[in-house]
């Protein structure tokens, strides 16, 4: 008599290692989104046609002025122009800090209404600081401004140059 081997299907093979491809375009690419501060390409090395957008970081981060020439832009959306200086909350050397690099400021710093900020009394002495990036529109003036609500004021989080209508 024969025997019956029960059938057992063959075993997937592992996914692998994970691994960080490149910048997405927007912080909310793919799976990217809400407090994400870095969108990578994603994927499993044994399966490279299988790649998303998911977020690298959601670290907490201090934005300042331009971007000079020699800085790191590899933190920085592809396809999106506020990509900024920036450095780790809690590092004391702040753009000095060999972690300070060129970023993209998220979306939840720059979703503010104007009735929501505290802005400072002198504009910006340059006037493409922080979301001034891109030029304020005509009738509009650079600011430094921080949400009213931030205990911090201007040394907060969320303390950003921004464009505020001219009075």
């Amino acid at each position: 008599m024969d025997s019956i081997v029960p059938y057992e299907p063959p075993t997937p093979p592992s996914p692998g290692e994970p691994v960080w491809g490149g910048a997405a375009p927007y912080l909310d690419s793919g799976n990217c989104e809400g407090d994400c501060t870095e969108c990578r390409e994603f994927w499993y090395e044994n399966y490279p046609e299988d790649w998303t957008y998911e977020c690298y970081s959601f670290d907490e981060f201090r934005f300042g002025g331009g971007c000079g020439g020699n800085k790191d832009r590899t933190a920085c959306m592809t396809d999106d122009i506020y990509c900024i200086n920036s450095w780790d909350l809690n590092d004391n050397l702040k753009w000095k800090s060999p972690d300070a690099r060129c970023r993209t400021v998220p979306y939840a710093y720059r979703n503010y209404s104007e009735a929501e900020l505290k802005k400072a009394k002198n504009p910006q002495r340059n006037q493409t600081n922080g979301l001034c990036k891109a030029g304020c529109d005509i009738g509009s003036t650079c600011y430094q401004s921080w949400p009213l609500s931030d205990p911090l004021k201007s040394k907060g989080m969320y303390a950003l140059a921004r464009c505020f209508e001219d009075a």
